[in-house]
């Protein structure tokens, strides 16, 4: 699969795990945009072309998802809690298990975002 850019934004609540299993993947087509206030984050989710929804627990509701929804996006994501019900059909471009992450590969044209903490990766 080519590189594909992808911003990651959100507070990093897990150091050790950042530094072992995130911070190793950044370079390239993948940066870290940080934590950052909500206009600014807004203008950055304005530019995506898919919003990545990776939550690690069961998400009893994914407003997240709903929001990126409300504003055009087709979210990709993992299928847990309640990601199914609030993410149409008609609006996913894929759907993976929790343990198959690598099944949301797909080619979203653009820059890709994924607002939220570092453990959701």
């Amino acid at each position: 699969m080519p590189s594909l850019p992808l911003t990651i934004f959100g507070t990093i609540e897990e150091p050790t795990y950042w530094e072992e299993a995130v911070a190793p993947l950044l370079g390239g087509a993948i940066r870290y945009g940080g934590h950052i206030r909500s206009a600014i984050l807004a203008a950055e989710i304005g530019r995506a072309s898919v919003f990545l929804f990776t939550p690690c627990w069961d998400e009893p509701f994914g407003l997240v998802a709903i929001e990126a929804m409300a504003c055009g996006m087709p979210v990709a994501g993992l299928d847990v809690g309640a990601a199914r019900e609030v993410v149409a059909e008609a609006e996913a471009e894929a759907f993976a298990t929790s343990h198959e992450p690598r099944a949301t590969s797909h080619e979203p044209r653009g820059q890709g975002i994924v607002p939220g903490d570092s453990t959701s990766y």
